[in-house]
């Protein structure tokens, strides 16, 4: 279905970093080729990240966003338990706003949110490290007892694998090549639905009916970011754009 689709943020248009919010070790730049590049310095214990923040848009309660990746790790290579990945739909759940919490460290290590937060996350260029790309729905009225985000005790390993509604492999082969050429990807969110795709492959297509505990309801509005537990990695994303749909559209990418 071709339905009109208002651009609400494009990066192309514009190339200033000061649209985005930066949190934890790392910093912002503008790529020769025009990408924004976010670099992650290091990503420190307890998993804590690197996060990119669009810092003034709300996301429509329909939207698309599609941009085109890559990345060159430091390191050379990642674990299929690093990587980066796009949280949408991030509202504030405690707090007045995401950006309140004084805590430096609370700011971008908490990918359960303890109670601050809840979103959607997708991970993406994984296949390339041999791992998955997962889908997940992530914080909310989490209980004490399921733990930080510490993944050698087991109420931590536990809540980790309950987050996640969908897994799949991308479409992209294995090897440190491959990360470090521009793949595309494309999330629809409309309605209950969300889908994901990856080089016009769909890797995720899910409806939020109920099935995570501790946020039962559709997540609509709130922020988007790109997080980055990989570091030392330098990430580049190209014709990045969000555009409102309609929320019977069916795009096929």
């Amino acid at each position: 279905m071709n339905m009109e689709r208002r651009i609400v943020y494009d990066w192309n248009a514009r190339r200033d970093v000061r649209d985005w919010k930066l949190e934890g070790h790392g910093e912002l730049l503008v790529a020769d080729d025009g990408a924004l590049h976010v670099r992650t310095l290091n990503h420190g214990p307890l998993r804590r990240a690197t996060n990119a923040w669009l810092r003034d848009v709300t996301l429509p309660a329909a939207f698309e966003a599609e941009w085109e990746y890559r990345n060159d790790h430091q390191t050379g290579g990642v674990t299929t338990h690093e990587g980066v990945m796009v949280l949408f739909n991030a509202l504030p759940l405690a707090l007045r706003s995401l950006w309140e919490d004084p805590r430096p460290y609370a700011l971008y290590s908490d990918i359960f949110g303890y109670r601050k937060m809840v979103c959607y996350s997708c991970g993406f260029c994984r296949s390339p490290y041999g791992g998955e790309s997962q889908l997940r729905k992530l914080g909310g009225f989490v209980p004490p007892e399921a733990g930080e985000s510490r993944w050698e005790e087991t109420a931590g390993m536990s809540f980790d694998q309950l987050t996640i509604v969908s897994k799949a492999l991308e479409p992209v082969p294995k090897g440190a090549a491959h990360a470090r050429a521009y793949h595309r990807y494309l999330l629809h969110r409309a309605g209950d639905a969300v889908r994901f795709w990856c080089d016009g492959v769909l890797v995720h297509d899910w409806h939020d009916r109920g099935q995570y505990l501790h946020h039962r309801e559709p997540l609509s509005g709130g922020h988007l970011a790109f997080r980055n537990f990989g570091g030392y990695i330098d990430s580049f994303y190209r014709s990045l754009v969000v555009r409102e749909i309609k929320p019977e559209d069916t795009h096929v990418a």
